[in-house]
This record gives C-alpha cells, sequence and structure tokens, in this order.
C-alpha cells in the first residue's frame, strides 16, 4: 500500500513532546508508555493501550468511531511510527514482534506482510503490536533526564 512510505517518512519527523517523550525516555517501556497515553492526542477517533500477558506486551489500537475503509491506513500508521522508533532508537530484533489486526485481509496483504519485518496476523481480534515484555527494559543510551521529567 502507498501509504507505507509515506508512514516511513511520517516517523521522521518531529512530533512535539510525543517525539521528545520517544527519544529521551529511560527505557523502551517508558516510551511506548508515553506514546500509548499521548498519541491520541493526534488521532483522537483511536484508544491506545498496553497490557502485559506473559511474556508478551501489547501495545494496542482500539477505534472509537468506525473508520470504514480507511481503518487499515489509520490503524498501520501509527504502528509504523512505533515500529521505525524500535528499529532507530533500540536497534531491536523485530523479528521477535508480531502485528495482529483485527480485520480480515485487505487487497494489500501481501504488500503488509512484506512491508513489516515481522509476522502480520489478520482476523486477530485486536489491533496490536507485540514485542516481548523484556524489551520494556531496555535501557535507552540517548535518555536526557531534564528533557523526559
Amino acid at each position: 500500500a502507498w501509504y507505507y512510505e509515506w508512514a516511513g517518512n511520517l516517523a521522521d519527523h518531529f512530533h512535539g513532546p510525543i517525539s521528545i517523550a520517544l527519544v529521551s525516555a529511560p527505557t523502551l517501556g517508558d516510551g511506548v508508555d508515553a506514546f500509548l497515553r499521548y498519541f491520541p492526542s493526534r488521532i483522537p477517533y483511536m484508544h491506545l493501550h498496553g497490557r502485559q500477558e506473559g511474556t508478551l506486551f501489547y501495545a494496542e489500537l482500539s477505534p472509537l468511531i468506525d473508520l470504514g475503509a480507511v481503518k487499515p491506513i489509520l490503524v498501520e500508521t501509527p504502528i509504523v511510527l512505533l515500529q521505525k522508533h524500535l528499529e532507530n532508537v533500540y536497534g531491536v530484533d523485530l523479528a521477535q514482534a508480531a502485528l495482529e489486526l483485527d480485520y480480515p485481509e485487505t487487497a494489500h496483504a501481501e504488500r503488509c506482510r512484506a512491508y513489516f519485518p515481522f509476522p502480520v496476523r489478520f482476523s486477530a481480534g485486536r489491533n496490536a503490536l507485540v514485542i516481548p515484555a523484556a524489551w520494556r527494559i531496555l535501557r535507552n543510551l540517548g535518555h536526557v533526564e531534564s528533557t523526559w521529567v
């Protein structure tokens, strides 16, 4: 889908306090939590929340309204932003992550699977970037206390 490139470029741009929180957080978990808490101010039609189940952490996106035909774009774009953050700041092995989408395969399902460096599962019952919970304690070498506080 055309929007993967757009979303990847969007990830490189400044998103105000959300970007500062992501890059200056003490740990990966702190940064993801800040993203989940504050990014909905950019996308008020979506509720974001995180939860841990066993050894996995789910960064979930729950639409607050019917998103219709644009749902894949509006769900997958924030996932791309988080993916780029994990790649650029932490360099984690994203093959250990997964993407769960609550909608059926779209016309661009193969492009989706080719774009994301982790397994993608459609009709999963939720929209979530799933990462190992152990990643949450990874220290951010770029942590800046004065911008985090």
